[in-house]
């Protein structure tokens, strides 16, 4: 029981650690559209430090903790978008369209990262109070 709840703890956390660059990221992304163009690297570099780094320690603890079926599919979905991020970056010399929903994709990946920390926090809260979880 005690793997479950280190588990579930650990994923809580890298929940908080993805949603925290989340957040960094659309900051860096502001900082080379307003400040100076040259943070776009930064941007550029600080994706792949968390990109697929964090969700898929997300799975693995996800695992450990046997959380429900919706947190796998929740995180797997989130590594889907980020896959149509790293698309649309890199696609837009050929479909400028598509290059146009990458910031559009972002906010989809960051109510992603709200939803997988509200589930998140609402497993470890019902095991503390020692309640059963689905």
């Amino acid at each position: 029981m005690k793997d479950h709840r280190t588990g579930r703890v650990g994923f809580f956390i890298l929940s908080v650690l993805f949603a925290a660059s989340v957040l960094a990221q659309v900051y860096i992304a502001g900082a080379a559209t307003l400040v100076n163009p040259t943070n776009w690297a930064k941007h550029i570099e600080f994706v792949h430090l968390f990109g697929f780094t964090i969700p898929l320690l997300m799975l693995i603890f996800a695992f450990i903790g046997r959380l429900p079926s919706r947190s796998l599919i929740q995180v797997m979905g989130v590594m889907l978008t980020i896959f149509l991020m790293y698309f649309t970056a890199n696609i837009t010399r050929t479909l400028p369209w598509a290059g146009a929903l990458h910031p559009v994709i972002a906010v989809v990946i960051g109510g992603q990262s709200i939803v997988i920390f509200t589930n998140a926090w609402n497993l470890i809260r019902k095991n503390k109070r020692g309640e059963l979880t689905k």
